[in-house]
């Protein structure tokens, strides 16, 4: 598996305004004909429009909730397999009645699409579990652990409350991604307005985001930037996007979608650098990609793949 090339921030935010107007209800030939002149311009357009294109509609595909019966009901999808050979993406219908809770879980290599029955959409990481409830006053979800993107459906009377440990955000209607692992909590937001509120503390220490913001958030410390994106939602893609980040990282990440699990045996490979877009679900392929343009010599033992540094052995 060859690295795809890193896309510039510009063309990723151009691919995401194409993949817009595409799918937009008044699209025109001209519109047409010039993404196509877009995408022969350079082979980078292409990559980054097929990233963004899928992170962005992957959502709206869903269909839409059935009507609510009178007993709670939730049905299951089976797997279907992603472009990452190996990583599964699952759907599921969700109808709750009022302040019934139910829980959602994935496991290491699966995905799955849950919607609500307030007309919210849920898309679950691998290995994540959250619960959800929907009430009268308020709609609610705890994430345990793992990664969500939430879509929320607008309701001016009940908020969505997304709670992980004591932190909590809080939306009448946004699109936004809650990761927690631990203590540390992550908050992209992506469409729309919506606030972070720590359960013990006052209410003047609310912090409000806007699309392109990130809350890191951990036991002590609270910040905020404004990151590229596109690497944030890439999981969402059924890819990973690495942008000079260590590869113990980039290891962690990928070890999410596959029961092939990668191993750094030293340090010094620990501390090595990645750059580039990869599929998701086959870690042994990533290996061998990353050892030909990286210091590293890849090995297999039964469902591992060792990574270790070249200059380790010499």
């Amino acid at each position: 598996m060859q690295p795809l090339s890193m896309p510039s921030e510009k063309i990723l935010e151009e691919a995401a305004c194409w993949s817009a107007r595409l799918h937009a209800d008044d699209r025109s030939a001209k519109d047409e004909a010039d993404f196509k002149a877009w995408i022969a311009a350079s082979p980078d357009h292409g990559i980054a429009f097929d990233v963004m294109d899928r992170g962005l509609t992957a959502l709206a595909r869903m269909p839409a909730p059935a009507p609510q019966p009178t007993l709670p009901v939730s049905r299951r999808q089976l797997v279907m397999a992603s472009v990452g050979g190996g990583l599964a993406l699952g759907a599921s219908f969700a109808v709750l009645g009022p302040a019934t809770a139910q829980t959602y879980e994935t496991a290491v290599g699966e995905q799955k699409h849950v919607s609500l029955a307030d007309g919210s959409k849920i898309f679950l990481n691998a290995n994540t579990k959250l619960t959800i409830s929907l009430g009268d006053a308020e709609r609610s979800a705890n994430l345990i652990y793992g990664r969500v993107n939430f879509d929320i459906a607008p309701d001016g009377k009940r908020p969505f409350v997304v709670s992980a440990g004591d932190r909590q955000i809080v939306s009448h209607g946004s699109r936004f991604d809650v990761g927690r692992e631990g203590n540390d909590v992550q908050i992209v937001l992506t469409r729309g307005t919506a606030y972070f509120q720590t359960v013990a503390a006052a209410p003047s220490a609310k912090r409000t985001l806007g699309a392109g913001d990130r809350l890191l958030s951990n036991a002590t410390t609270v910040r905020m930037d404004r990151p590229r994106i596109a690497p944030l939602v890439a999981w969402q893609t059924g890819k990973a996007i690495f942008d000079d980040d260590l590869l113990s990282d980039a290891v962690r990440e990928m070890n999410l979608y596959s029961q092939t699990k990668l191993e750094i045996v030293d340090t010094r490979a620990a501390r090595l650098h990645v750059s580039g877009i990869y599929r998701v679900g086959d870690n042994a392929a990533f290996a061998h990609s990353i050892a030909k343009f990286l210091p590293v010599q890849v090995s297999q033992q039964g469902d591992r793949v060792i990574l270790r540094s070249s200059a380790s052995n010499g």
